[in-house]
């Protein structure tokens, strides 16, 4: 299970595969060239032979697992997707599916050289069945059957209105909706061009995952695995149902099925694979299981003795279940998954990688980023700061910030840690001394503290200062904190450390909550959104907010770019040059004067989801960390007159 390894034998395909598929999706962007990634959280696998398809972020990545126990990424394709939903092979053509543009087919008879065949566009896309010459996928509102007879123009032969069926399954001529509800609609689908509901059935819970064998829909909800009686599809009925919160995913072979589920509640582990004895329906009964409180399982698979785990930011499981009693772990493909944020320094970039802590990658040369090595952190890596050969890692919902070692980038080591009661969302530092913004969630309760990490075997709380709801820290100079808080932004002085105090407040009077913020000496500029805003939310719910603070006893603005939707990213400040993650779209904008001017910008295609991540400027290189597809290089030189010039490097 060596990562670097892995990272070394993977191999990308040429971008030009992102550009033919996205060239509908780029409308308005400016001077987009080509783009390239490294890594993405692991969403959906299916195997067939010695392969296993992975969606990683918005790739398709296919893993030789000849040896699970050190299983290789052969080849990526980029989609220019948010993420991948589902996965489906047939006769070395892979079909992918996408909420984002709908359908992909991939054709992987060589394995180290896929090559995109075809693409039937269909919003909202988010899971297929195949079944002889016919796709069957799950559209916004629409249930579609597809002809793919021939690959290169897949065909629409009928469809039937559903709201939004979450998950597909397909038996003889039946197909088996299960939706968002957790509702079972059976469709006979004989004639396609006329599909027909024949059969419905109501359950508790959401609906995540459905599995079809025999006479029997195994549908995996939020709840638990619900096992229906469907040999009459007019009249399905409840068999039996097994308790197990958060199921993601299920697949069977009898007697047994393997259920995939996690989440984040109280006593629920965050991933688990359970074997169940399936054999009475009426009584399906736990066997064994493979218990983390890490891997978050999204999505599972097996084949011969062994589950596939699609676990979001690590990677691919292979979990050997030839002992159903005692599954164990055989083999992972790690992924940079997480990538809640960058810092870059000296051609080296630096991830707080969520659930897998720290990622350290060599950037020197940007078309061949390769990771150099790997710290695990106990929980929510979210946010990054380097100073000298140490970073400083905020640890989210623990409330930890980890102080590592990485003059060997190789071999980070922890050297201390500094603990708070609730949530840690920041870290700056400067002159040895570390800023953290901590909230406590719901109770609008926050706090700033200062802490001497003189010694970072032993950081020490030297002041402190309540807030209502601290969420990120920008250094305007030595003695002056940026610190958004609800509904303004702090400019706390910090002269004298032990007793920091509020010298001066930004708020231009609308009710809405300060979120990420970035500063030079003079100029702070804050993400806001709207507080308690209704749904769908007004046009400029999302804005990126200038202020000057020249003068830090009387800020005022400096001006503004708002966007519609709920999406709000990372910040920097490099210059005139302001680098901010808005909506769908990293945009640059120059702020010497009013108006900005807007001088670049690059879709990327978060999906109309809420973006967690950052960027880093170093050079003319432009580092954005996603939380779901990893980290993103992108170069962009400094503009000139009337240019505005991108470039995306792999």
């Amino acid at each position: 299970m060596n990562s670097e390894r892995m990272q070394l034998r993977t191999r990308h395909i040429l971008v030009s595969i992102w550009i033919m598929l996205a060239s509908s999706q780029v409308a308005g962007e400016r001077d987009v060239r080509f783009v390239a990634q490294i890594g993405g959280a692991c969403t959906a696998v299916e195997v067939a032979g010695n392969y296993a398809y992975v969606g990683q972020g918005p790739n398709l990545t296919i893993v030789d697992i000849s040896n699970p126990a050190d299983p290789i990424a052969r080849a990526r394709v980029l989609l220019p997707v948010h993420a991948i939903d589902e996965i489906s092979v047939t006769r070395q053509l892979v079909y992918v599916a996408t909420r984002s543009i709908g359908l992909v087919i991939v054709d992987v008879s060589s394995p180290s050289l896929p090559r995109v065949v075809a693409q039937y566009s269909e919003r909202g896309a988010d899971d297929i069945h195949l079944s002889g010459s016919r796709a069957y996928l799950n559209g916004r509102s629409d249930f579609l059957i597809l002809d793919i007879s021939n690959i290169s123009s897949p065909s629409l032969l009928g469809r039937i209105q559903y709201a939004w069926a979450e998950s597909t399954f397909v038996l003889l001529n039946l197909a088996y909706l299960q939706g968002v509800d957790n509702t079972l609609e059976i469709v006979n689908v004989s004639d396609p061009s006329s599909p027909t509901q024949v059969g419905l059935y109501d359950l508790p819970g959401e609906g995540r995952d459905i599995f079809c064998q025999g006479n029997f829909a195994y549908m995996g909800s939020t709840v638990g695995m619900h096992i229906l009686d469907v040999s009459d599809p007019s009249s399905p009925t409840l068999s039996g149902f097994y308790a197990c919160p958060g199921v993601y995913g299920i697949s069977v072979s009898q007697p047994l099925a393997y259920v995939a589920s996690g989440g984040s509640s109280p006593g629920v582990p965050r991933g688990m694979l359970s074997v169940v004895d399936v054999s009475n329906p009426s009584s399906p009964t736990l066997v064994g299981s493979f218990r983390s409180d890490t891997f978050l399982m999204r999505d599972v698979f097996t084949s011969g003795g062994l589950a596939y785990l699609a676990a979001g930011s690590e990677g691919l499981l292979i979990v050997d279940v030839t002992a159903p009693t005692s599954p164990t772990l055989l083999g992972q493909f790690l992924t940079v998954g997480g990538a809640y944020d960058v810092a870059v320094r000296g051609g080296i970039a630096y991830l707080a990688d969520w659930t897998a802590g720290l990622s350290i990658f060599d950037v020197s040369y940007p078309y061949r980023p390769k990771l150099l090595g790997r710290r695990r952190l106990p929980v929510e890596s979210c946010q990054v700061c380097i100073s000298g050969d140490l970073a400083f890692v905020a640890q989210g919902g623990s409330g930890k910030m980890s102080i590592l070692d990485v003059s060997d980038p190789r071999s980070p080591s922890v050297l201390g840690v500094y603990e708070t009661t609730g949530t840690l969302r920041s870290v700056a530092v400067s002159n040895g001394r570390a800023y953290l913004a901590q909230d406590y969630h719901f109770d609008w309760l926050g706090s700033f503290h200062v802490v001497d990490v003189s010694d970072p075997s032993s950081p020490t709380r030297v002041g402190w200062l309540a807030t209502a709801q601290a969420f990120d820290i920008a250094i305007a100079s030595p003695t002056l904190i940026c610190l958004s808080d609800v509904n303004r932004l702090n400019f706390i002085d910090v002269s004298s450390p032990s007793a920091p105090f509020v010298r001066s407040v930004y708020h231009d009077g609308g009710t809405w909550t300060a979120r990420q913020v970035a500063c030079d000496s003079n100029r702070a500029y804050v993400y806001r959104d709207w507080l308690d805003h209704p749904w769908p939310p007004p046009i400029d719910h999302v804005a990126l907010n200038g202020v000057d603070f020249a003068n830090p006893d009387a800020p005022r603005p400096h001006g503004s770019y708002t966007v519609g939707g709920s999406i709000a990213g990372g910040v920097y400040v490099s210059g005139d040059l302001v680098y901010a993650i808005l909506g769908s779209f990293l945009r640059i904008f120059n702020t010497k004067s009013l108006p900005w001017q807007e001088v670049g910008s690059f879709n990327l295609n978060s999906g109309g989801t809420f973006f967690y991540g950052g960027v880093a400027v170093e050079g003319d290189y432009v580092y954005v960390a996603h939380a779901d597809s990893g980290l993103w290089i992108l170069h962009f030189p400094q503009p000139r007159t009337g240019d505005s010039s991108w470039t995306l490097y792999r």
